[in-house]
């Protein structure tokens, strides 16, 4: 499950941690994590890479609200056609 990346289908929060400023964040739906560091199948957080910053997230919202996004899938003899395609996470 590391360094897979899913589509939010619902708002979540999420806590940046810089210098040990804890900062409550909202990252809304349809934003697109990649899960980097944790066990999305415990109760517990997981650390995400989200517009380029590590946040932390609640494993139980990657796995009720996120869409599992697949690598780009090559359509056709077309090599330049790109199809990203999602399905849901159980």
């Amino acid at each position: 499950m590391l360094r897979q990346r899913y589509r939010l289908r619902a708002t979540a929060l999420a806590i940046l941690d810089p210098d040990g400023q804890r900062l409550l964040l909202t990252i809304p739906q349809g934003a697109v994590v990649r899960v980097v560091a944790g066990p999305l199948d415990s109760g517990r957080f997981v650390d995400v890479e989200w517009e380029g910053k590590t946040v932390i997230m609640f494993s139980r919202d990657i796995r009720e609200h996120g869409l599992l996004v697949e690598p780009t899938q090559r359509l056709g003899s077309d090599s330049n056609s790109l199809l990203p395609h999602c399905q849901a996470w159980r």
